[in-house]
């Protein structure tokens, strides 16, 4: 059976990991421009999170490869607990934004200790499914954590919802400390000598390098959906500016199991390329969609499409890699990721200023149907043992 007592207890600490993190995103804006914080600071903190994220996952990528997954996800979740008691404390925006990069730092141990794990703990022909359940752990947090972190905020105040985020950080270290980690031979990665030569061994694996050009526009267009869509919601008149995000969580829930169980019997390939066009078409949909209803269901499909998409990826990166590479292997991938999410938004940007916010769907959508095709005109790494 997939669902092993050590797996159930890493899918329950990456839900209350990710509650932690997602309760606060109502939150965190009101409360630095209550300390007289500017737009700007807000910016910079989501800068100085994603940042902190992405250089830790140099260094974090090879620790959970020679210290075990437990002992980093430890890391993630005693850092994410301990966040929010600074917020609580801070009066100041500095402060703030310290404990962001905090956040990030946690961010980056919790989700590649754990994605690792999931690849230890899971049978290599079953690998998709406990994928699947892990993207749907994730996304339970995203359908909870937000609508609970501002009905919290708006009733309760900030000390409550930071209080409850730091409970949720706790509870999520207990669980990951109940967790009975599988033994692995780790003499080989502790025998490296930087975490760059644990990054470039996993480089060299095929798998992994077609996994990070493949998250490429998913990245892209992600970006550009957290960052434009509730702009494209008020140019509209629509009323779903968060709305949007619940059902795209709800599409993300609907598929992610089954595209995992799939892409362990027909392929990952099989599986992603499917799921990116799908994505890249309902990305590009985006401005089209000029009524709530149709908004909904385009969130729907985006979710779907990004579900199914990467829970094959995941999957894909770690096919064939050796368990002493799989920490770095990961933080490679999500490395990509979060650098994509945040240069695309960037980038799009000027697109946005200049021909409209179709022009900046119509580029990220298509980016994902164009590596689609490039992919399967080039052929396909080997993505499932025997296939």
């Amino acid at each position: 059976m997939i669902l092993s007592p050590a797996l159930i207890l890493a899918l329950a600490a990456n839900v209350f990991f990710w509650l932690s993190i997602q309760s606060l995103f109502p939150a965190l804006p009101l409360y630095v421009s209550s300390l007289g914080g500017t737009p700007t600071d807000n910016g910079l903190s989501t800068l100085v999170a994603g940042g902190a994220a992405v250089l830790a996952r140099v260094f974090i990528g090879t620790l959970a490869d020679r210290v075990g997954r437990k002992p980093v996800m430890l890391i993630g979740g005693i850092t994410a607990a301990a966040a929010p008691v600074l917020y609580i404390a801070s009066q100041t925006v500095p402060t703030v934004l310290a404990s962001r990069a905090m956040v990030g730092i946690a961010i980056a141990a919790f989700s590649t200790g754990f994605q690792a794990l999931l690849a230890d703990l899971a049978q290599q022909e079953r690998r998709g499914e406990a994928f699947g359940w892990g993207g749907n752990s994730l996304a339970l947090s995203a359908l909870v954590g937000p609508l609970a972190g501002a009905w919290v905020t708006a009733h309760q105040g900030f000390p409550t919802v930071f209080g409850l985020a730091a409970l949720s950080g706790g509870l999520c270290t207990l669980a990951t400390l109940l967790i009975r980690e599988p033994m692995r031979h780790v003499e080989r990665a502790i025998k490296r000598g930087s975490p760059l030569q644990g990054l470039q061994e996993a480089l060299a694996q095929r798998n992994v390098r077609a996994a990070a050009a493949a998250i490429t526009p998913l990245g892209i267009a992600y970006g550009a959906t957290i960052t434009f869509w509730p702009l494209v919601a008020q140019e509209h008149g629509l009323s779903t500016s968060g709305g949007f995000y619940t059902v795209y969580a709800l599409g993300l829930l609907t598929v992610q199991i089954l595209a995992g169980r799939l892409s362990d019997r027909i392929g990952r390939a099989r599986v992603m390329l499917p799921g990116m066009l799908l994505a890249g078409v309902a990305f590009a949909a985006i401005p089209l969609a000029r009524t709530d209803a149709a908004s909904l269901v385009v969130a729907f499909a985006c979710g779907a499409g990004m579900g199914i998409a990467r829970t094959a990826m995941d999957a894909l990166v770690l096919d064939g890699v050796p368990a002493e590479l799989r920490g770095a292997a990961v933080a490679i991938e999500f490395t990509m990721n979060d650098l994509w999410i945040g240069l695309g938004s960037v980038l799009l940007g000027p697109v946005a200023g200049a021909a409209g916010y179709g022009a900046v769907y119509g580029v990220a959508g298509a980016a994902c149907v164009a590596v689609t095709a490039v992919w399967a005109a080039m052929g396909r790494p080997k993505t499932v043992a025997g296939e």
